[in-house]
């Protein structure tokens, strides 16, 4: 077993190896950034929703039914963001059960055909959760026979669960991906409708989007079937109907914190994998001073297991090395053409050279 000192001797080198690769953490890394910028950005705008009519707030002339449109238009962003997350998380599965070297490539450009695959295999258990979630081969860690295979129940529990779970973001990728296509091509999404009867909240509130499908095959599990045409044009052959009622917050609510989750849990241990360089690590938690072992299992906290798992902290913890990694960004271009270029322009976009700049005397 290496110490934790053998480990930050070897991490640097671990992590420019084809073992690991920096591409892979820069991926990583960049993922995590973004899933948790979104999640704030999510839990800001439930805030503003709540403001949106109160008049000392956001001073404007909207009348109620406008008020609730500027709602859904909210809600629909953070619909839009949930998928894209859910997407680059899939691609991000993808990859991890393929290795890392397939990071960089597959997350910064695939194809639709790539995220509907993964979601097939998703449903279908095809593939390694045990590799995606950087889980440790617990016959090599140095415990008693009872510790590992109290791990593995721990690890059986997590795989179920966290199996479950991706399996709930499917359900919603594909549900909703009516909705989320419609905001991006076509914009031939209708908000603002109300149920007949009722007061003109946002609960009692809906919106429409029409879509074309080649197939019928193309429509979400699920669907339903019906004659009665909408609107004169054939072209469009599918419909979406978004209620925002109680169902649609619980719903929301839940995806949002199954990609919490999922996003910090799988970063954060394929970083644990890579600061011990994927060797004696446990999948680890800090919180302040404190740290414990991180399952997705109620048998880890139950009462009776507890000096099992402080056994298994106790023996783990003293070469587990949990500080991670910086991530520096290089933008010192002083000494290049680009010092006084980047600084005043609104946007700059840069073609990276195999070679270094060339600097000026």
């Amino acid at each position: 077993m290496l110490t934790k000192e053998e480990k930050k001797q070897k991490r640097n080198k671990f992590l420019k190896s084809n073992e690991f690769g920096e591409d892979a953490y820069t991926s990583l890394f960049g993922f995590r950034h973004n899933s948790i910028g979104f999640l704030n950005t999510a839990n800001f705008y439930y805030k503003l929703i709540e403001k949106v009519e109160d008049k000392s707030f956001f001073e404007h002339t909207l009348d109620e039914q406008h008020v609730v449109d500027v709602k859904q238009r909210i809600f629909l962003d953070i619909i839009s963001k949930s998928i894209n997350l859910s997407e680059g998380l899939f691609i991000l599965i993808k990859s991890l059960d393929e290795g890392y070297s397939t990071i960089a490539k597959n997350m910064v450009k695939y194809k639709s055909r790539m995220v509907w695959n993964t979601i097939r295999n998703i449903q279908e258990n095809k593939l390694d959760l045990q590799k995606i979630l950087a889980l440790p081969e617990i016959e090599k860690l140095e415990l008693d026979d009872d510790e590992k295979k109290f791990l593995e129940k721990l690890s059986s529990d997590t795989k179920s669960k966290i199996s479950d779970q991706l399996k709930e973001l499917c359900d919603f990728y594909e549900n909703y991906n009516i909705v989320y296509n419609k905001t991006r091509h076509g914009m031939t999404i209708f908000t603002g409708g109300f149920f007949v009867d009722r007061p003109k909240t946002l609960e009692n509130s809906s919106l429409i989007a029409f879509d074309h499908k080649a197939l019928k095959e193309h429509m979400p599990k699920g669907y339903f079937e019906t004659q009665i045409q909408v609107i004169e044009k054939r072209w469009f052959n599918a419909k979406a109907q978004l209620n925002f009622n109680k169902k649609f917050h619980t719903e929301i609510g839940r995806i949002l914190n199954i990609l919490h989750y999922l996003s910090d849990y799988i970063v954060s241990n394929h970083f644990t994998f890579l600061n011990n360089c994927g060797e004696s690590y446990v999948p680890f938690k800090q919180k302040g001073n404190k740290a414990g072992i991180w399952y997705n299992s109620e048998e880890k906290n139950k009462p009776e297991n507890k000096k099992m798992v402080i056994s298994i902290e106790n023996k783990l913890f003293p070469n587990l090395l949990g500080s991670p990694f910086s991530f520096n960004i290089n933008d010192d271009y002083k000494g290049t053409s680009l010092e006084k270029i980047v600084p005043k322009n609104s946007i700059t976009n840069i073609w990276i050279q195999d070679e270094p700049l060339e600097k000026h005397n």
